[in-house]
C-alpha cells in the first residue's frame, strides 16, 4: 500500500513538474527576445476589413469601443455589431455611435460563438478580405486594426493581438496581482511561443482571420472557451494562429466581488474543459508530425496558474507526510524541484514584465491570490459551469 501511495505522489509530482517546466520555458523565451512586428506592411497596402463586435447587454460600455474602432477604419471597411439576445438598449446605442447593427434573438442557442456565426453569415453578401473580432467592452490601441489585418492578409493565417486586463485606478493590491497573472497568460506565454517560432492560442478578442478561413471553421458553438476551440480547429487544418504583440486590446477587471467571482469561474471552467481535449491533440500532433498542433496541445495542458500552484502545494504536503511516515523522500525531492521551477517562472515574469504592476512589497499577495481561487476549483468539481453567455458585472449601472 505504501508503495502505491509513493508511486502516486511521485507520478503526480513529475507531471506537475513537467507542466511547470513548460511554463518556465515559455517565460524564458519571452525574456530572451523582445517583441517585434511580424509584418512590415507595404506602402498603400491595406486589406478591406470588417470588424465584428458581438454584444450581449453592453450598452453601458460599448461606445468607447466603437469610437476606438471607427477611428481606425478606412473607406470600404465595415463595422458590425451583433446585439445578441439583449434586454437593454445595446442595439440603439451602437447604431447611434455609427455601427451597423443586427439583432439576434434565439434563447435556445446561447453563447458568444452563435453571435459570431450570425455576424459572419450577415457579412457573406459583401465579404471583406479580413475579419477582425473585438469584444464590446474592450479598448483598441491605435493602429491595432491595421497591424492585425495586414498580418493576417499577407501571411494568410489567423492573428491574435496582445489582450490585457487592467486593474481600475485605486484598485486594491489583489487586483494588481490579478493583472500581473493575466499578463503572464496573455502576453508572456504567447510571446514566448512566438519567439520559439510556434503559434499561440486565440484569446477571444483582438483576433483577425483572412476571410477565406472563416469558411473552414465552425464559429457556432455554445462553449465557454470557443476562442481556444476555434484556434485549435484551425491548427488541425494547418492554419495555426500567430501572435502580434504590436496590436493591443485592453479591458478592465470588474470592480465588484460578484463580477470578479463570476468572471473567474467562467475562465477557469472553460480552461479546464479544454484541457480534457489535450491528450488526443498531442497524439494527433505526434502522429502527423505537426509541431504547431503539438505545441498548442502542450500549451493548453498547463492549467490556470492558481490551480498549478495549489496542486503543487497539495502534492508537496502529501510528500512531506510520506517522508515523515516512511522516510521515503524521493517524491519530496521532486516536489521541491517543482516549487523551484514555478518560483523561477514567477520571479522572472515579475522582474521583466511585472514590476510596473506589483511593487516588491506586495509580492507576498500572490500566495493569497492563488489560495483565494481554491473554492472556485472545489465548486467546479461538484457543479457544472454554465455555458450561457453572461455579461460580467463591472460595477455601475
Amino acid at each position: 500500500m505504501s508503495l502505491l501511495v509513493s508511486l502516486t505522489i511521485g507520478a503526480s509530482a513529475l507531471l506537475l513538474g513537467l507542466l511547470a517546466l513548460v511554463l518556465l520555458i515559455e517565460v524564458l523565451a519571452a525574456i530572451v527576445r523582445r517583441p517585434s512586428d511580424l509584418v512590415t506592411s507595404r506602402p498603400g497596402h491595406r486589406p478591406r476589413v470588417a470588424v465584428l463586435i458581438p454584444a450581449h447587454n453592453e450598452s453601458t460600455c460599448i461606445v468607447p469601443t466603437l469610437d476606438d474602432v471607427r477611428q481606425q477604419l478606412s473607406p470600404g471597411d465595415r463595422l458590425l455589431v451583433v446585439a445578441d439576445n439583449c434586454t437593454d438598449d445595446t442595439a440603439s446605442v451602437a447604431a447611434q455611435a455609427g455601427a451597423h447593427v443586427v439583432c439576434r434573438n434565439d434563447t435556445s442557442r446561447l453563447g458568444k460563438g452563435y453571435a459570431l456565426d450570425f455576424g459572419i453569415r450577415h457579412l457573406q453578401s459583401d465579404p471583406p478580405e479580413v475579419l477582425v473580432i473585438i469584444d464590446a467592452d474592450c479598448r483598441v490601441a491605435p493602429g491595432s486594426i491595421e497591424r492585425l489585418s495586414t498580418t493576417a492578409s499577407e501571411l494568410k493565417r489567423p492573428v491574435q493581438s496582445k489582450n490585457l486586463m487592467l486593474a481600475p485606478k485605486n484598485s486594491p493590491p489583489e487586483k494588481r496581482v490579478a493583472e500581473f497573472t493575466w499578463r503572464i497568460k496573455n502576453l508572456i506565454r504567447p510571446l514566448g511561443l512566438s519567439n520559439l517560432g510556434l503559434p499561440c492560442q486565440m484569446l477571444g478578442t483582438g483576433m483577425a482571420f483572412p476571410w477565406t478561413l472563416t469558411r473552414e471553421v465552425t464559429f457556432a458553438r455554445g462553449t465557454l472557451a470557443e476562442d481556444v476551440e476555434i484556434g485549435l480547429e484551425l491548427a488541425r487544418q494547418r492554419h495555426p494562429a500567430l501572435f502580434c504583440p504590436s496590436a493591443m486590446v485592453t479591458s478592465d477587471f470588474p470592480s465588484t466581488r460578484e463580477g470578479t467571482n463570476s468572471q473567474r469561474r467562467r475562465w477557469e471552467g472553460g480552461h479546464l474543459n479544454i484541457i480534457k481535449t489535450a491528450p488526443l491533440l498531442i497524439i494527433k500532433g505526434v502522429t502527423s508530425g505537426d509541431k504547431n498542433l503539438l505545441s498548442l496541445a502542450v500549451d493548453i495542458c498547463v492549467p490556470p496558474l492558481s490551480l498549478l500552484a495549489i496542486a503543487i502545494l497539495l502534492v508537496t504536503s502529501a510528500a512531506v507526510l510520506l517522508a515523515i511516515c516512511t522516510l521515503y523522500t524521493a517524491p519530496l525531492a521532486i516536489c521541491a524541484a517543482d516549487l523551484l521551477v514555478l518560483l523561477a517562472a514567477l520571479s522572472l515574469s515579475w522582474w521583466v514584465y511585472g514590476r510596473d504592476v506589483i511593487p516588491a512589497k506586495h509580492l507576498y499577495r500572490l500566495g493569497a491570490f492563488f489560495l483565494s481561487k481554491f473554492p472556485i476549483y472545489l465548486d467546479l468539481l461538484v457543479r457544472r459551469t454554465s455555458t450561457q453567455w453572461t455579461r460580467t458585472r463591472r460595477g455601475g449601472p
